[in-house]
Parts: C-alpha cells; structure tokens; sequence
C-alpha cells in the first residue's frame, strides 16, 4: 500500500508518495531485483579467497552506518557536490564486495545530485536507504563465505 512521506531540504519539503517507488520500472524495483551480495561476483573479484571475501564484506557493513550518517547530514546541509562525493565513495566501497543493489542505489544518488534534481534525489535516497538496511539485514542471515 503506497504510503505519504516528505523529505525536508534546503527550507523545501519534497512531498512523495511511495507509489513513485513501485511498478516495474521504478527504481526500487530495479534495485530489489538486484542481489544485495552477488557471492558468485565476490568470489570471482577475491579470487576464490573467502577469508578476503569475508573481510572485504564486514569493513563494508561497519562502515554503512557512517556512510549513512554523513550522507544524511550532507543532504540536509544541501551540499550536493560533496552529497555526489559521498556517494560515489559508498559506489565503490560496494562495488568491491559485489553489493549490487546497493552499487546501484548509490549511483542513482550520485547522478541525481549531479544533475541537481531535487525529486530524483529525494527518490533515490529513499531507495539507497533501503538498499543500507537490506544490507545491514543480510549480515544478519547471511552465511560465511
């Protein structure tokens, strides 16, 4: 059920409904058929090296919630060139543990703060939070490699 929610920025509140965020082609959908952790692509980029894999995976997950807070706190202050930064940063981080969903969402961010479009951004943090907390979940279930 789609649900009201407001992200508040610069003096501007940007109203969305999470209808926005559903339907095939929305950008959560295409970052949900992503895997949080594609093992097969992390074992490949490690080399057949779990210990490697595990160790590339929890610097990751210890960092996302600082990833998280200075991403929030940025966006708030409205610096986007910094918010772009940032979240390119956290693109890559991710990249190297083969989280797709989460290389993805951060890019979505990236380029909407790029390109300074307000209603993009708002909709691809949303999602990239989502994308944090379903990986910080999958640390939870996930077996060791």
């Amino acid at each position: 059920m789609p649900q009201r929610f407001s992200i508040h920025w610069l003096g501007t509140t940007h109203a969305m409904n999470t209808s926005r965020l559903e339907g095939p082609k929305s950008r959560l959908a295409l970052v949900d058929g992503l895997p949080a952790v594609d093992a097969k692509a992390l074992h490949a980029l490690t080399r057949g090296n779990s210990r490697l894999a595990q160790e590339l995976l929890d610097m990751l997950l210890a960092e996302l919630p600082v990833h998280r807070a200075k991403i929030h706190e940025t966006f708030h202050l409205g610096d986007l060139g910094t918010l772009a930064v940032l979240a390119h940063t956290l693109r890559g981080a991710a990249a190297y543990c083969a989280a797709t969903a989460l290389q993805s969402a951060s890019h979505d961010v990236e380029t909407a703060a790029h390109e300074r479009d307000d209603d993009s951004l708002a909709e691809a943090l949303v999602v990239l939070w989502q994308q944090v907390e379903r990986l910080l979940a999958y640390r939870s279930n996930a077996a060791q490699f």
